[in-house]
């Protein structure tokens, strides 16, 4: 993928000054706004630095990173599973699925169906 030009919309209702003195980052809290924002910048294929720099001057670029996986994992947990999700890792598994339990029959000396058989019973059963 290509290299992205980004430049910060300067004076727009996003943009807030960066931090330029030598002061630590202060830790503020994350608002719903920030999240919504942090989210967009990255959809947009912005890095990290990037992202800090021009939307959260006042966070590094590992908080803006640490922050976008807590929140994609929440996002994940909460039912974003819907049909197409579900059916898009069927799908996947189906293609990967004999390559994926050859690795573990072959630490165990097994049939990879078997291991897969063996396994998915005791995971239907609770184990």
């Amino acid at each position: 993928m290509p290299a992205r030009s980004v430049t910060p919309d300067i004076g727009g209702p996003n943009y807030t000054q960066p931090n330029t003195s030598s002061e630590p980052h202060s830790s503020t809290p994350w608002s719903p706004a920030s999240d919504d924002q942090l989210v967009r910048a990255r959809q947009q294929g912005l890095n990290w630095q990037t992202i800090a720099v021009t939307h959260f001057p006042n966070k590094t670029s590992n908080a803006c990173r640490k922050r976008h996986e807590r929140l994609m994992e929440k996002r994940g947990s909460q039912g974003e599973w819907n049909g197409g999700k579900f059916e898009e890792v069927a799908r996947a598994y189906g293609e990967v699925r004999e390559e994926m339990w050859k690795i573990l029959a072959e630490r165990v000396n097994e049939k990879w169906s078997v291991v897969e058989k063996r396994k998915t019973q005791k995971t239907d059963n609770g184990t």
